[in-house]
């Protein structure tokens, strides 16, 4: 460990050679709510989010974990279609943030957070976008601005690959970003700039500077608790800065950042393993500033991502984007599901049975393979299956290694190196009976209403925690 390193906690934490992400396997040491805490911290949280209502606040998608007043930043709309990716483009940055999640002292190489992967070449991770068809990049960092040959080589292989409709912005904390690296961004063909005024004091110089280059300026940071006030007395400078949306993120807790999270009382809410917990006091700040922005009816749109939505909606857009980029032909017997996830309907017997059965069914309506018959939906209501148990698999797309030679090789990375993927099962459920068929083949048509909603939340639709602060 270098002099000055800070200190990781009990568990292994090791650097990932894909890219520029971590292996987790640690427990955070910030203080979980007790249950008197809880339900104190959801009642004040209530209030924030009615007041916020009654003042015009708008969702996403019908649920709360995204609210914002105003409209969207061209940037966030394309992101909440599900139309973006994110790159960090290296890991240098001299700000030292205390909530920043990750060690900030290498290049690295550029990471594709949605694709999972690392990539040398910029033609190389344009070309891959293109075919998976986004419509938008966000260029993070560490700082793009210290990495400037890098970040326009990707900016410019982007616009090239992803033609004039492509939305790309980039995010700074300001560090470098004068007039000449702004206005040659610009030309580069980047649309938007997201600033991090929490990184340099809550100055807005960067924001000014900006303002005379891009047509949309955001400010884009963290909810700090005890920066709340200040925040809301800024919300004026910045408009009049010339920043139109004001971004605000949910804090979360990483080995790198802990122990700082810690030192400041912050408490976390655990999100699952190999997911950061979140901290509760954040998103309380987030609503508070947000309130603020509605009732001075300031020109400022405020856009609350919290942690739950970032985290389950980019996972669902990583998804369907591999499910697209990945899928073996047009194989109606392995179908993606509204929530992104490869689905398979099976029946399990002996060949001679399931041949027997196969020839009952409609035609083109099931296949065998083996010792399992895979049924399209429509085959479900069909009476020859009787009281048959019919398995519901769900599957994705994984990131399974390098190989230079041989494979199932899909992403090309650059520099001879190409990416894998495999198939991996996720979870399988168990149809029993008719009844259950049918209910099942009702969520697939309709989606609300059906019994089974509850036990395929997730596979088949967003989980509700998605649609709820």
């Amino acid at each position: 460990m270098k002099k000055g390193d800070r200190k990781a906690p009990s568990g292994a934490w090791t650097p990932d050679p894909r890219g520029s992400q971590w292996t987790f396997g640690w427990t955070s040491s910030c203080p979980r709510l007790s249950v008197a805490q809880a339900r104190a911290f959801t009642r004040r949280r209530a209030r924030l989010l009615a007041r916020c209502r009654r003042l015009g606040a708008r969702r996403l998608a019908g649920g709360w974990s995204k609210l914002f007043s105003g409209e969207l930043s061209p940037g966030c709309a394309v992101c909440a279609a599900g139309g973006w990716s994110y790159l960090e483009s290296n890991q240098l940055c001299g700000r030292g943030c205390f909530y920043c999640p990750r060690p900030q002292d290498r290049l690295s190489e550029p990471y594709d957070k949605i694709l999972g992967l690392s990539f040398r070449s910029p033609s190389a991770y344009a070309a891959a976008l293109q075919a998976a068809g986004h419509g938008g990049v966000g260029l993070s960092g560490g700082e793009p601005l210290l990495a400037m040959g890098r970040t326009l080589a990707l900016v410019r292989a982007l616009r090239a690959a992803l033609g004039p409709r492509a939305r790309l912005w980039v995010y700074t904390s300001g560090a470098g970003a004068d007039e000449r690296r702004l206005r040659t961004l610009r030309a580069a063909g980047v649309d938007e700039l997201r600033v991090n005024v929490s990184a340099d004091g809550y100055r807005l110089d960067a924001v000014r500077r900006a303002a005379r280059v891009f047509p949309v300026v955001a400010v884009e940071i963290p909810a700090v608790p005890e920066d709340e006030r200040r925040v809301r007395a800024l919300l004026p400078r910045i408009v009049r800065a010339g920043a139109r949306h004001l971004v605000l993120h949910q804090l979360t807790c990483t080995p790198h950042n802990d122990a700082e999270l810690r030192a400041r009382g912050y408490r976390v809410t655990d999100n699952g393993p190999f997911v950061s917990p979140s901290v509760v006091e954040s998103e309380l700040a987030a609503l508070g500033i947000l309130r603020e922005a509605l009732a001075r009816r300031l020109p400022l749109s405020v856009n609350y991502c919290s942690f739950i939505f970032k985290n389950r909606y980019h996972a669902l857009a990583r998804r369907l984007r591999l499910a697209r980029l990945l899928r073996r032909g047009k194989d109606p017997f392995r179908a993606p599901s509204p929530a992104g996830w490869l689905r398979r309907l099976e029946v399990a017997g002996t060949p001679s049975g399931l041949s027997a059965l196969l020839r009952r069914l409609p035609s083109g309506s099931a296949r065998r393979e083996r010792t399992r018959l895979l049924l399209r939906p429509e085959a479900l209501a069909h009476p020859a299956l009787g009281t048959k148990p019919v398995v519901v698999r769900y599957s994705e797309y994984s990131f399974e290694g390098l190989d230079r030679k041989g494979g199932r090789l899909r992403v090309a990375l650059g520099a001879g190196r190409r990416a894998r993927f495999l198939e991996r099962e996720e979870r399988s459920f168990v149809l029993q009976g008719v009844r259950e068929r049918a209910a099942f083949s009702a969520l697939l048509r309709r989606g609300a209403g059906s019994p089974l909603r509850a036990r395929f939340e997730g596979y088949e639709a967003l989980p509700s925690a998605l649609h709820a602060l």
